[in-house]
């Protein structure tokens, strides 16, 4: 009997729970177009993020009628805001987080970069980007960095987060829906999404078809300079673009510790200029500095000397990473030195380990095997393999697939 009524007690205590949880609120505020393409438009990105957003069924996002109607009231562009704009924005709409990101072309590339910001504290929680090299590839990949930037956010709160909010926000899945223009009202979120990419690429190849004889007759200056791989300018465009996201972020400065984790003296998802210590792991958005960790040091952006086990700058590097294992998400310059280096696009500066991975090169990769895409200068190993060779192959095997000698042992010179 005692049993039953326990039982019955805890029943009602998790129903209670059950209960009073809803999904977090989330406002997709327009994705600014730095690029110059006028075949892909603001309002379009900004459409399809949002439709990610609502596919994931883990968000109430806000209509965009309601946004429309605050900027307005507000005497506020849809672009162009600062984090402390767009959080209050945010909370007008009864938002607890705000999607904000841009979209512009450096080099050869496309970059869509987006930010995930809690409107209570105006700070970026998360930063993710998608770099490719056509835009019908970005309109296929764009749920990535969507997800990137969501994965830590919860995937629901308490009905007490809710009073703690200044404005309340009602949004139903047909509002959800009604954000995007549909031919049908029976019309659901996956089918919107589906068409409106469709369209889109409708849109770029009768672009493309308009533009193919102009592009046939000879290569343009900018298209020469494109085959001429990773320059230090574009990596700087890419870094800028990038500080233009980050440098509103709060700051700590002089003296980072932490222990693991949150176990930190200032948050992960601020900045940091300063000598930084971390008993397993240590991280920041922006590292100016030096940043050590026994176990895996960490940021988005690091400019200095990282240091650890498992240095890891999902972004990019600008100086030296010191491991056993060293990654860098999209370019780096400078120098990595470890048993394990890999860069996944650019490269400008030197990689010295016993595997040397990386997209293009612009540099020296000495080790046991070395391993990229493009090559613009010397590879130092056993194993020297790339698909692309401008320069010299110094190693007992060395491997060019498109140009130089296809296999050479001891000296490979590709031009």
């Amino acid at each position: 009997m005692r049993f039953r009524k326990l039982l019955v007690g805890f029943l009602f205590f998790v129903g209670g729970i059950v209960w009073g949880v809803e999904q977090p609120s989330i406002v997709v505020m327009e994705i600014e177009n730095r690029s110059g393409e006028t075949s892909l438009d603001s309002r379009t990105l900004t459409e399809v993020v949002e439709l990610h957003v609502v596919n994931m069924r883990r968000f109430q996002v806000v209509e965009r009628q309601k946004l429309d109607r605050i900027l307005s009231e507000q005497k506020l562009n849809q672009s162009g805001l600062t984090e402390k704009e767009v959080a209050r924005v945010g909370t007008l709409v009864g938002a607890s987080k705000a999607i904000v990101g841009s979209f512009s072309k450096v080099g050869r590339n496309y970059l869509l970069l987006l930010r995930l910001i809690d409107t209570s504290t105006a700070t970026i929680d998360e930063v993710a980007e998608l770099r490719t090299a056509s835009l019908e590839d970005l309109l296929d990949r764009i749920d990535e960095p969507v997800k990137k930037i969501l994965q830590r956010t919860g995937q629901m709160t308490t009905s007490s987060d809710k009073k703690s909010q200044k404005a309340e926000t009602e949004v139903s899945s047909e509002q959800q829906t009604a954000t995007v223009s549909s031919p049908t009202t029976e019309e659901t979120d996956e089918d919107a999404l589906e068409r409106l990419i469709r369209e889109a690429k409708e849109k770029l190849r009768q672009r493309q078809t308009s533009e193919k004889p102009t592009e046939s007759t000879s290569p343009t200056p900018s298209s020469q300079r494109e085959e001429e791989g990773p320059t230090t300018s574009s990596i700087k465009e890419e870094s800028d673009t990038v500080w233009e996201s980050l440098k509103n972020n709060r700051w700590g400065a002089v003296l980072q510790l932490g222990i693991a984790g949150d176990a930190q003296i200032y948050p992960r998802r601020w900045n940091f200029i300063g000598i930084g210590f971390g008993l397993f792991t240590l991280e920041n958005k922006l590292y100016i500095g030096w940043q050590y960790a026994f176990l895996a040091p960490k940021a988005y952006v690091m400019a200095g000397y990282q240091q650890g086990l498992f240095p890891h700058v999902e972004g990019y590097l600008l100086g030296v990473q010191h491991g056993l294992i060293n990654r860098v998400g999209v370019s780096a310059m400078g120098w990595q030195a470890g048993f394990l280096n890999t860069v996944q696009n650019n490269m400008l500066g030197l990689q010295q380990g016993f595997i040397n991975t990386v997209g293009n090169l612009k540099g020296a990769q000495i080790g046991f095997i070395n391993v990229a895409k493009e090559v613009r200068g010397v590879q130092v190993g056993f194993l020297n393999t790339t698909r692309r060779l401008y320069g010299v192959q110094v190693g007992f095997l060395n491997t060019s697939r498109e140009n130089g000698l296809p296999f050479m042992v001891g000296l490979n010179i590709g031009f």
